[in-house]
Parts: structure tokens; C-alpha cells; sequence
């Protein structure tokens, strides 16, 4: 395993050892359904539906998935209604174009409409998702459309491109062994892959060879299927390749961060000298100051059991004092 996989693996604090297996059952449940004013059904997913408050909006991490949200909701008010943001099916889309955070957020925004057609908006995301948040928002608030709060979970404002350093392998190497190494943190172990030996191979043996042995491993359950995992692959390399080229705006809102209070050498390597700012460098791009709160654990620990009750406890405070403003 390469210091830039394991860095890496702090991308993504969800259970992605369970992102083949939502992958196939989303796919099974939503491809043949209607579309909702032009919007995929698979894009907006309901976690609770019921409640009083306006809704709560949470973009995606880099992986596409948005399993760790449940766990989330659990720890939020009952009257809190809670919708996630997925992209777990990028084959409808074109291979040679390159995903922008910017047309990510405009296409999540007409899907949010369906359900709020006038805001106020609260939005949020952990680490990516956090990035695909404040840019809604940038958006909401030039079509002059009221956004209460974007609220992020351990976000860095920008992040080191993963082929930094690596520039001697194949991007696809590169890009297999660091969804690999994000797997395999799922598991808080780590997945044992050669760059130098998936060079040698030819891009449709690379991916063979990787499923192979993320099953192997038993970090990829026995019974997924290689489309799946391909499906996978291709959210998170889009993902990934349009978050390091994502440079924010200048926001006017209400901003706040829920923060790891554990730094990791992983984020420190992805979020470089950012990490030592308690604002992981969003003050620089909000008029208004960036509120932030730490709670225990790192950043994927943060949003599994049992830290995820304090991250939603903390989320839940500033839900409460954003809709008192």
C-alpha cells in the first residue's frame, strides 16, 4: 500500500465495503423508474419523510453512496425530514466528459425542488459531500432562494490531487488502489495492492484484478458482482477527479462545520496545510464567520458508531439555531 492510498482512504467516512451491495439494490429498485420533472429517481433518496421542519438535504461523499446518512438521521430530531443526495450510476452519463462539482449541485438542485420548491434550504454533506453543499448553496442564493444553513462534516476546502507524486503509474492504478484503500477502511484494515504490479496490466485485467482481490480479502462480499463494482469505480474516479478541480466561491450565508477532533495523518496529507486551520480554510471563501464545532474520533470514525450520536448531536445544534435565526 502507497502513502498516497492510504492519505486517501480519509476521503470517504461511509462503510463503503457495503457500496457494491446499495449499488445493486438501488439499481435493481430505481433504473426503470420515471423520472421526476426531468430529475433520475435515483438522485434524491428519502431517508425520513415525516416532520415539521424543512427538510434536510445531505449531498453525497466521494463515493457516490449514502448509507452512513441513516445512521445519522437516527441521532437528528423525529420532526427533522432528512433527504440524501446520491450518485451511485454514472453509466447514463457521458464517459468522456468530465463531471463539475458546479453541474453536480445545479442538477441536485432541481432534484431538491421536488420536494421544496421554495426553500428555505438546509444543506450539508460529509467530506465531498460537504464541497457539494456549499456550492448549492452558492447557486440557491444566486437565483435568490432562501438557504438557512450549509452545514459540513469534516470538509476540507480543498483537497491534494490524488496523482500527485504518482505521476510514474497508470491514473487507473491509482485511482483502483485508492477506492481499494477506502474499502478496506471500512474495515479499519488495509488492502494490500502493487501499483507496479497493476501497471503491467491492461486497464480490463486491472479491474479483474482488483475485485478479485478485494474479494480475496474479504472486502468485497463474495456474492457482488464486477458491474457493480465497476459502477463503483466509475462515481468515485468522476467524483474524485472533479473535487480536486472544484475551486469555491465567495458565499454569503450562514456556514458551520461539525470537525474530527482527531486530524489523522491521512487528512492532514489530503487537506495539507488546511488542516490546521479550524475552518479547513471555508473563512476564506465566506463573508460571514464559519462556526465550528469538533466531536469525537476522526474522519471516518466520526460517522460511525458510537461518535456518529455526538456528530448528529452537534449537527442537530446548529439545525436548531439556524431555523431560531
Amino acid at each position: 500500500m502507497t502513502d498516497m492510498t492510504t492519505r486517501l482512504a480519509g476521503l470517504s467516512p461511509e462503510k463503503l465495503k457495503l457500496l457494491a451491495r446499495e449499488i445493486k439494490k438501488r439499481n435493481a429498485e430505481l433504473r426503470n423508474q420515471p423520472d421526476a420533472g426531468g430529475v433520475p429517481a435515483s438522485v434524491l433518496a428519502p431517508i425520513r419523510t415525516a416532520g415539521t421542519n424543512p427538510p434536510l438535504f445531505l449531498a453525497h461523499p466521494v463515493g457516490g453512496g449514502v448509507i452512513a446518512y441513516h445512521d445519522l438521521a437516527k441521532y437528528l430530531r423525529a420532526e427533522q425530514p432528512v433527504y440524501a443526495l446520491q450518485n451511485l450510476d454514472s453509466s447514463d452519463e457521458d464517459e468522456q466528459k468530465p463531471l463539475r462539482i458546479e453541474d453536480m449541485a445545479a442538477r441536485y438542485i432541481e432534484a431538491i425542488k421536488t420536494v421544496c420548491p421554495d426553500g428555505p434550504y438546509l444543506l450539508g454533506g460529509s467530506s465531498m459531500g460537504g464541497t457539494v453543499a456549499f456550492e448549492m448553496g452558492v447557486q440557491l442564493r444566486a437565483q435568490n432562494r432562501p438557504v438557512s444553513l450549509i452545514a459540513m462534516l469534516d470538509t476540507p476546502a480543498r483537497v491534494i490531487p490524488h496523482m500527485t507524486g504518482q505521476e510514474g503509474h497508470s491514473p487507473l492504478a491509482v485511482e483502483l488502489a485508492t477506492l481499494a484503500s477506502i474499502i478496506a477502511s471500512g474495515y479499519r484494515k488495509q488492502c494490500q495492492l502493487s501499483l507496479a504490479d497493476l501497471d503491467v496490466l491492461k486497464p480490463e485485467e486491472q479491474i479483474h484484478s482488483v475485485f478479485h482481490q478485494l474479494q480475496q480479502q474479504q472486502l468485497i462480499s463474495a456474492n457482488s458482482s464486477s458491474s457493480a463494482f465497476r459502477i463503483a469505480l466509475m462515481a468515485f474516479v468522476k467524483n474524485l477527479n472533479a473535487l480536486e478541480k472544484y475551486v469555491p466561491r465567495t458565499y454569503d450565508g450562514e456556514v458551520a462545520i461539525v470537525r474530527a477532533q482527531d486530524t489523522s495523518s491521512n487528512m492532514k496529507e489530503t487537506a495539507g496545510e488546511l488542516s490546521d486551520d479550524p475552518t479547513y480554510g471555508w473563512q476564506a471563501y465566506c463573508t460571514q464567520p464559519v462556526k465550528v464545532r469538533f466531536v469525537p474520533g476522526d474522519h471516518v470514525q466520526m460517522n460511525l458508531e458510537p461518535h456518529v450520536r455526538l456528530t448528529g448531536a452537534e449537527l442537530q445544534r446548529f439545525l436548531d439555531e439556524a431555523r431560531e435565526n
